[in-house]
Formats: C-alpha cells, structure tokens, sequence
C-alpha cells in the first residue's frame, strides 16, 4: 500500500492509500499504544477529505507507520500460531 495525501488534525491523520488499482481513505491515531497506531477506513467522503486540505508532507511517516504495522501484526500472528 501506498500513501498519496495525508492531513493531520488534533488527535487523528488522515491518509489516502492505494494499492495500485483502488484507494481508501484511513484514519490513523496520532498516539501510538505500545508502538502501532491504531487506523481504520475513514468516515469521510472525498469532497471532505478534500476540504482538510491533504498535502504529501507526512507521506514518508504515515508510509513507515504502515510498514511498521505490518511488521509487528506479522510477528504477533506468528508468534500465536507456534
């Protein structure tokens, strides 16, 4: 998954990923809990997505966030699964 945009507000980011064919939009928690932040599929629209006004200053952050993610729920499943 790529990350395209991103704006960030008070307690949350949101962030418009792709993974080539589709996007969504996710919102990500701004305070990690024991290293993930926690993210979901945004309620927002485009158009208010939009209005936030998203830039691709975070996107190198957001896209390490999801790597990271990734990598620990990996890890966790594995774990679980000995």
């Amino acid at each position: 998954m790529n990350v395209i945009s991103a704006t960030a507000q008070e307690f949350s980011t949101f962030a418009k990923v792709s993974d080539g064919t589709d996007s969504v939009i996710l919102e990500f928690s701004n305070t990690p809990v024991l290293g993930l932040h926690e993210f979901k599929r945004s309620a927002l629209t485009e158009q208010e997505y939009e209005d936030l006004n998203p830039d691709t200053e975070r996107i190198l952050e957001l896209q390490a966030i999801l790597e990271n993610n990734a990598t620990t729920f990996t890890a966790l499943f594995t774990s679980y699964n000995q």
